[in-house]
């Protein structure tokens, strides 16, 4: 898959280059077949709204559609889509939230660090976990953190209480700690699904950002490959 253009090295004029690129129909890259939609994470800063001024321009001009995605989406409400196949953040700082969204859709993400310069794309494969409810679902990609009283139960095993809960992503699947009475606990999910019941809500941190759960019961379950990040690499010859 290569890029061989060359574009700007400053960061912003890099990474809106690499868009440029990325969504044009005649590039050398077979990341996707067509067109789609490309999401985009973005603050309200000058830099944010350039940005997406110039994604705007470059979807237009190659046939894609465009949604914005705010920088701390609650639980539940990244927006319904069956078409991503890109999103972008405008910053470093967005890139947990881009990264939750591209599991969430099973999209490429590409980053202000991983753009580059006219360049062979890999598309490495990343694991993710599901968050659902009743109602709603979300994804996580690296880490989720509960404050409790958490009650939890592990595949066919016996429920158990935690005063705090955390589960993050591993090799095999999903490495829960769990805080109670009578000390800390870990074991890891590498089949089936965490079931989670909150009997009241609770805050959450999720991805690094702060949320509030309502209670309800939840189910936690790893997804291999669920989404891909964009690498650049060295530019072509």
């Amino acid at each position: 898959m290569t890029a061989p253009v060359r574009t700007p090295t400053a960061p912003g004029q890099r990474l809106s280059a690499t868009v440029e690129h990325l969504l044009d129909p005649e590039a050398n890259h077979d990341l996707w077949q067509g067109r789609g939609t490309i999401a985009v994470v973005r603050g309200f800063d000058k830099d944010s709204r350039s940005f997406h001024r110039t994604v705007l321009r470059a979807a237009a001009t190659h046939g894609w559609s465009v949604t914005d995605v705010p920088a701390a989406p609650t639980f539940g409400s990244i927006p319904a889509h069956t078409d991503v196949q890109l999103v972008v953040a405008a910053r470093a700082s967005l890139r947990a939230v881009a990264e939750r969204c591209a599991a969430h859709w099973g999209a490429h993400v590409v980053c202000p660090e991983t753009a580059g310069d006219g360049a062979e794309w890999q598309a490495r494969p990343a694991a993710s976990l599901t968050l659902s409810s009743d109602t709603m679902s979300d994804s996580v990609a690296s880490s989720l953190h509960i404050t409790g009283p958490v009650r939890y139960t592990a595949g066919d095993g016996d429920e158990a209480t935690a005063s705090a809960l955390v589960i993050e992503l591993c090799e095999s699947g999903a490495l829960v700690t769990a805080e109670g009475d009578t000390g800390t606990h870990t074991l890891r999910v590498t089949e089936g699904s965490l079931g989670i019941t909150l009997d009241e809500p609770a805050r959450a941190t999720l991805d690094g950002h702060p949320l509030l759960l309502p209670d309800g019961e939840y189910t936690v379950t790893p997804r291999p490959a669920a989404f891909r990040h964009l690498i650049a690499g060295e530019p072509a010859a």
